[in-house]
């Protein structure tokens, strides 16, 4: 799973119309994993973005493309030998920084970034979060030029006194922090984020992501529905199959959906996470 985040991750940055084809056998209930087992999911890490999963899934062009634009952002390609040739394996670059628009867009780049991380916190499984990740740590290019490894890019030097004082500043390492606490809060008080629920893909057009979760105990569902586009989208209601006569909230926003809504709107880059079950207590 943490493999196709992987290339989720730099397609979303890129700010490409995609969505994720995870395999029909993720999707499988009796495939999912086993009691007391969990995927661990991730996108990104000390390491870079690896390249080798979405070989045979993304064209050969597309992956030029994603390189060239991730260069364009001060990231860096490793390669290595295969067949004697080199190979493009490995995205060295902030994921922060890779989620930059070419307008240089702050919102929409801290906007890009909470989408990935809401995406990867929905799935099944266990989330992990890199610590870097939760200041919205740009590129360290001067590490790379001192130790003359790409994947330095990455891995920034952070001390106690650096954060403290970077968080005194009420700009976008304070809203990302903020931000991926309130996401994770809200993930933890609910039944159908345990590990182990089930999980089905949905489809519901080109522009979005979506993906179904239901509690062991059958008691709630959550449809997780991603925009991974910088335009408005909508989404018939009509796709979801809500349950009628029962009260669905959106658990990121607190919005509460009226019996007589035709569709879902959704803002450049928004996540929803519609339930049917609003815990007790929980507030934003």
């Amino acid at each position: 799973m943490d493999l196709q985040l992987h290339a989720a991750t730099a397609r979303v940055a890129c700010g490409d119309i995609w969505a994720i084809q995870i395999s029909e056998s993720v999707d499988d209930e009796y495939a999912a994993s086993a009691r007391w087992t969990a995927y661990l999911n991730f996108v990104t890490s000390h390491d870079g973005i690896g390249l080798r999963p979405a070989e045979g899934i993304l064209p050969g062009s597309e992956l030029l493309s994603m390189m060239d634009v991730m260069k364009a952002k001060g990231g860096l390609v490793s390669v290595r030998e295969m067949a004697g040739k080199l190979v493009p394996y490995e995205l060295n670059i902030s994921l922060y920084s890779a989620c930059a628009s070419e307008a240089n867009d702050a919102g929409s780049q801290v906007d890009k970034f909470l989408l990935i991380h809401t995406l990867m916190f929905g799935l099944e499984g266990v989330p992990a979060v890199y610590f870097p990740s939760l200041f919205a740590t740009p590129n360290a290019s001067e590490r790379v030029e001192g130790t003359g490894h790409n994947r330095a890019i990455n891995r920034p030097t952070w001390t106690a006194r650096g954060i403290d004082e970077v968080l005194k500043i009420d700009g976008v390492q304070r809203q990302v922090l903020a931000g991926l606490k309130r996401l994770l809060r809200v993930r933890r008080a609910q039944p159908a984020f345990h590990p182990n629920a089930t999980q089905f893909t949905m489809h519901v057009g080109d522009t979005l992501f979506a993906f179904w979760r239901q509690s062991r105990q059958r008691e709630q569902s959550i449809f997780c529905l991603h925009n991974l586009t910088e335009r408005d989208q909508t989404v018939p209601l009509s796709q979801l199959n809500l349950i009628a006569g029962e009260a669905w909230v959106d658990l990121i926003s607190g919005e509460a959906l009226d019996e007589y809504d035709k569709a879902l709107h959704f803002r450049p880059y928004q996540s929803r996470w519609i339930s049917n079950l609003m815990p007790a207590g929980l507030t934003g």
